[in-house]
């Protein structure tokens, strides 16, 4: 399509990360390929000390890269108001870009805290807004070209080496923190032999153990753990899951190893035939990426509470059932199993949730809009 048609005009100024970002690029696409939006991308230019966090009421600037907060210029058209924001997608709600902070007119925030961003506000002059929920996409190519993918991973490389030389084997990856990995310990277990015996009604929940034992994996295993072990007591075989691992089997989680296979497709397919799904936060308190999926599907939730402020929020009781402890996750689970009409009501309207107020192309629309409106103000 020609650009005569397009409303908006958005440079895109791409970092090294995509797994965040290429829900951005996806809202971007969908909206180009409607004739809404013309898309210029650009590849960002190398940062130093750009990582900045908010440690015990102050501001301190660190030698490690942020690639978690891209950056768009975004010009109406028809008025030719034009203006800068950046989208920040990363879990720790503490963590900010300077360069995005220093190059944008508003940040909008996945992780939101108010008391947070308050203090960066006060040094920055810069608004800073909840994002809210996203979620990952397969890269879409016609977005960014292959050179494109390719610089922007040396442009990582480099930004790790020129921040700290020492850290020479490139960014830190997170071990696949956030990906779906095979467990050596159930890979080998047949389905088709699993669907069989599955019951007709189940509560599914299945999480992998982050064996990097510092101060954000240890507590998270152990709550995850323990839901897994109340939902096993108090469901019995209508509950399907547990935890996966990577690593050695830890003596205190082995009553927590899945039931399961923990291929993708398995996976996938055990999401879509549970009645119920339960969710929990990430490392932060994050608002999982699972969780927009699930919403996505349409499934009935059971969520742990979301910590940070979104633009729409969460109606428990409507959208998702939150629960409180692990005992109190498997009691709501047990009820719901008991309530079909509850179910498909919850799933619908968790369905509607994510149309409304997760889908990339609306709510990347939804930004581009708040935010010409936020410049002429």
């Amino acid at each position: 399509m020609s650009g005569a048609g397009y409303k908006y005009e958005v440079t895109l100024y791409a970092t090294p990360d995509f797994r965040h970002a290429s829900y951005i690029m996806k809202g971007l696409s969908d909206l180009k390929r409607e004739g809404i939006v013309r898309i210029k991308p650009r590849i960002r230019g190398l940062q130093y000390r750009d990582r900045l966090v908010v440690d015990a009421g102050r501001l301190v600037r660190s030698n490690r890269p942020y690639p978690w907060s891209p950056i768009c210029r975004i010009k109406d058209i028809d008025s030719g108001v034009v203006t800068r924001i950046a989208i920040d997608l990363q879990d720790w709600p503490n963590w900010f870009s300077h360069h995005a902070l220093t190059h944008s007119d508003i940040v909008y925030k996945r992780c939101y805290d108010r008391k947070i961003t308050e203090i960066v506000e006060r040094e920055y002059k810069v608004k800073v807004l909840p994002f809210g929920m996203s979620h990952s996409y397969g890269l879409d190519d016609n977005v960014f070209s292959q050179w494109k993918v390719k610089t922007l991973k040396l442009l990582g490389k480099l930004e790790s080496v020129v921040n700290d030389p020492l850290r020479l084997k490139g960014p830190f990856s997170g071990k696949g923190a956030n990906g779906l990995h095979t467990s050596v310990h159930v890979k080998s277990m047949s389905f088709v032999n699993v669907r069989a015996e599955l019951p007709e009604c189940y509560a599914f929940f299945q999480v992998k153990y982050y064996d990097w034992n510092n101060r954000w994996s240890t507590p998270l295993n152990e709550y995850r753990a323990e839901i897994i072990r109340n939902l096993k007591r108090h469901l019995g075989v209508r509950f399907q899951g547990g935890m996966y691992f990577d690593c050695p089997v830890p003596p205190a989680y082995q009553d927590c190893i899945t039931n399961l296979p923990t291929t993708q497709a398995h996976y996938l397919d055990m999401v879509q035939q549970a009645t119920v799904v339960v969710s929990t936060n990430g490392f932060a308190q994050s608002p999982p990426w699972k969780l927009c999926e699930y919403l996505q599907m349409g499934k009935c939730i059971v969520s742990e509470p979301i910590a940070y402020e979104l633009p729409v929020s969460l109606v428990d009781g409507r959208d998702v059932l939150y629960f409180q402890t692990p005992d109190d996750c498997a009691v709501v689970c047990q009820s719901l199993l008991d309530n079909p009409r509850q179910m498909e009501k919850l799933g619908e309207n968790a369905r509607a949730f994510y149309e409304a107020n997760i889908k990339p192309r609306n709510k990347i629309l939804r930004t581009i809009s708040h935010s010409l409106e936020a410049r002429l103000q």
